[in-house]
């Protein structure tokens, strides 16, 4: 490879960086601001004035977030700000599906975690379900069909087997 070959993939990858970081700052600033209400898809306000630090979109993605992980939508913007950090320091990493099948897991198995015992709480002054949607019902479906302890002992390998996966780039 010639110098100007090197020179426009190095900027490609930073640039890739960038956009990473960007959109987990984004991400995050949008989670930590959430107002309830604040107008999103499920609900109406007539407050014409969005207080979330993301504006109109970031109530919006945060509310969406938060309404299917709940508390594990919080390591969405981390995993973007991981990613960045690695690709700003030159270690190449590649998406692999089975990377993303382990985070998409990892997500529903943090959810079902946080659902399991405790429905709501609140972060920031702000009530949203611990697990969201998606642990709720997965925390449910579980519990019915496995019992506590069989549920319990399924989640805790899922969320180990999903951690040992994406650690390994």
């Amino acid at each position: 490879m010639d110098d100007q070959t090197v020179k426009k993939e190095k900027l490609a990858v930073e640039i890739k960086g960038m956009l990473l970081a960007a959109a987990g700052l984004f991400l995050l600033i949008s989670l930590l601001s959430f107002k309830a209400d604040d107008f999103s898809f499920n609900t109406f306000s007539s407050n014409q004035i969005v207080r979330n630090f993301g504006g109109r979109f970031g109530a919006q993605l945060a509310d969406l977030l938060l309404q299917l992980f709940g508390m594990a939508a919080y390591s969405i913007p981390i995993a973007l700000l991981y990613l960045a950090y690695r690709s700003l320091r030159f270690k190449e990493f590649r998406w692999r599906a089975y990377k993303i099948a382990a985070f998409v897991g990892l997500l529903v198995t943090l959810s079902a975690i946080f659902a399991f015992n405790l429905e709501f709480t609140r972060v920031f002054g702000e009530r949203i379900q611990t697990g969201g949607g998606i642990g709720f019902k997965t925390a449910e479906i579980m519990k019915r069909y496995l019992g506590v302890p069989g549920a319990i002992l399924l989640l805790l390998p899922m969320l180990a087997a999903s951690i040992m996966v994406l650690s390994r780039f």
